[in-house]
């Protein structure tokens, strides 16, 4: 797929299935991958190549993708893995709804670095903001890191979130990714196997995933304050310069 005329710089992603396999860039893009995936996931890539000619992001081409979920249901309460992720007061007058992909190097840089705890201790913390983290697969590898991390539970939630991304480099390129995540979960064989094989689960994030999708989610990050889209990485100065007006009257 040829990248658009207005593209400045053009990136070649040769293979998908880990985070090497990622192109990312900072504001103008982020990570992407167009994601093939039998019904559902064909709208997700028709809305991609419909949207890249008029953004102009810097992607030469993409590999296809296919991630089927599996094919059998496990012993897990899938309704309570789905629930939504909010950590802030309910009642925070901004809500940021946050796209990302455990495999998203720009993702880990902003949870492992000091513009996410600049935007807890600044915004999250003193009542003006909840976060809400939606899960938005790039692969297969950052597949399961979602649903295991659901699996174990709301509590403890982001602190889990955290460790993913501040050890991807460790297992998402692992030999056998799924031991990795068990250790970094917490969840035994049996639990997390039931959960891996998940079709509720996976079908599940897929719908979290196309919802994304259509509200304009092209790549990861990709934030929604509001209402209002913003691709790409952004400091905690950046999101101060969002957030403020929109709290200047509360």
């Amino acid at each position: 797929m040829a990248a658009p005329p207005a593209a400045a710089a053009a990136v070649a992603v040769a293979a998908v299935g880990n985070l090497q396999n990622v192109a990312c860039a900072r504001h103008s893009g982020g990570c992407i991958v167009n994601i093939l995936y039998v019904e559902s996931i064909l709208r997700l890539h028709i809305h991609v190549l419909q949207k890249l000619p008029r953004l102009g992001l810097p992607i030469a081409f993409a590999a296809l993708l296919v991630i089927a979920p599996a094919n059998a249901t496990g012993p897990l309460d899938v309704d309570a893995a789905l629930a939504e992720r909010v950590i802030g007061d309910p009642a925070a007058p901004v809500t940021i709804v946050e796209y990302a992909s455990f495999t998203c190097p720009l993702c880990a840089a902003f949870h492992t670095g000091p513009d996410y705890d600049g935007l807890l201790k600044r915004f999250i913390d003193t009542g003006r903001v909840k976060l809400v983290f939606r899960d938005f697969p790039l692969d297969s590898v950052s597949l399961k890191a979602s649903m295991a991390a659901r699996c174990a539970g709301s509590q403890g939630y982001f602190e889990r979130v955290v460790t993913l991304f501040a050890t991807q480099r460790e297992w998402a390129s692992a030999e056998n990714p799924t031991a990795a995540l068990a250790e970094i979960t917490g969840l035994d064989a049996a639990m997390l196997d039931a959960c891996l094989s998940s079709k509720a689960l996976s079908e599940g994030l897929f719908r979290l995933r196309q919802q994304g999708a259509d509200a304009g989610v092209l790549f990861t990050p990709t934030y929604i304050v509001n209402g209002t889209v913003y691709p790409g990485s952004y400091s905690v100065q950046e999101f101060s310069e969002i957030i403020e007006p929109l709290v200047a009257d509360k």
